[in-house]
């Protein structure tokens, strides 16, 4: 079911299907070492092809297997599905690169997110309040270091402490961690997965 938090909702069924078909063509690509060709923006709807930012998380029987995507609005919607779907097989550093052999159990996500909104938050304790009632994509930013999570993650960290914590956790934080100027943001997705269904070219 695709998943969105935005009020005001752009992308219909079909368009995350075509988007989901984009990431499935091109790990087909990819799994099978065919090259991977640029898309012809005139094959696609108009709404797919202005600037866009989206995630594409894979996940093999039920785990994290690689997780890649941008906040920023810098190239066709379409074209930056493709480059983050390559980049969850093969460039996110906590996961070896996707193999063939997963095929069989992969599931792929791609998420479009909404612009982040900066929100006036002056403490941690205002934060978890505000989640509370917001379930949410976060990010989290100071200094040199940031986070995001996706609002799919609330299914697995129900709890805004938990939720937080990881959130922290993910930019190398520590639990306790909290200073005066971290910048948060907040942003919306929509979203939709399904199983991979990778098919294997048959020998004559």
């Amino acid at each position: 079911m695709p998943v969105t938090l935005s009020d005001n909702r752009k992308l219909t069924d079909f368009d995350l299907s075509v988007l989901l078909d984009i990431v499935t063509h091109t790990l087909e690509h990819y799994l099978s070492g065919a090259p991977i060709e640029p898309l012809t923006l005139s094959d696609y709807p108009t709404r797919l092809t202005v600037p866009g930012a989206c995630y594409v998380t894979l996940t093999v029987a039920g785990k994290l297997q690689g997780c890649i995507g941008t906040t920023m609005t810098q190239m066709p919607l379409v074209q930056e599905v493709q480059r983050k779907a390559l980049g969850a097989a093969c460039q996110d550093q906590r996961f070896t690169p996707l193999v063939a052999e997963q095929a069989d159990e992969l599931t792929i996500e791609v998420s479009v997110l909404t612009p982040p909104t900066s929100l006036p938050i002056e403490s941690e304790a205002m934060l978890l309040d505000y989640l509370q009632t917001h379930q949410c994509g976060l990010v989290l930013q100071h200094g040199s270091k940031s986070a995001l999570l996706l609002p799919q993650v609330w299914e697995k960290l129900p709890e805004p402490q938990q939720f937080l914590q990881h959130l922290k956790q993910k930019a190398g934080w520590s639990n306790d961690y909290w200073h005066d100027d971290i910048c948060v943001s907040r942003f919306d997705v929509e979203s939709a997965q399904r199983p991979f269904h990778h098919r294997q070219e048959e020998k004559s």
